[in-house]
């Protein structure tokens, strides 16, 4: 299993990293959300990634998503974080993984 570290605060999301992810992997990368903001700690967050016309939202559960297996064969794909409360959503910035 691969970890991917990830922060969250305010609506910027970073890597801890810039290394690759193994490509045709199916649940090896898992990606762990850091925040120390007590707004993103207290709401439902979900894990949304995209590539080209696929779009995949995941729930965040205890601050941890899988990779979706459908981007296992993607060389590169992008995600960000949605906060949702009620009617309200956040977003975060999109960021890009590669796969090799």
């Amino acid at each position: 299993m691969k970890d991917v570290q990830l922060d969250v605060n305010g609506q910027q999301l970073t890597k801890h990293t810039n290394e690759y992810l193994q490509l045709g992997s199916t649940k090896y990368v898992r990606f762990r959300i850091l925040s120390t903001d007590p707004d993103w700690c207290l709401q439902r967050i979900i894990a949304v990634f995209t590539y080209k016309d696929l779009e995949v939202a995941c729930p965040i559960m205890n601050n941890t998503v899988l990779l979706p297996d459908e981007f296992s064969e993607c060389r590169i794909f992008k995600m960000h974080i949605v906060m949702v409360n009620g009617n309200t959503k956040i977003k975060t910035n999109k960021i890009l993984f590669e796969q090799r």
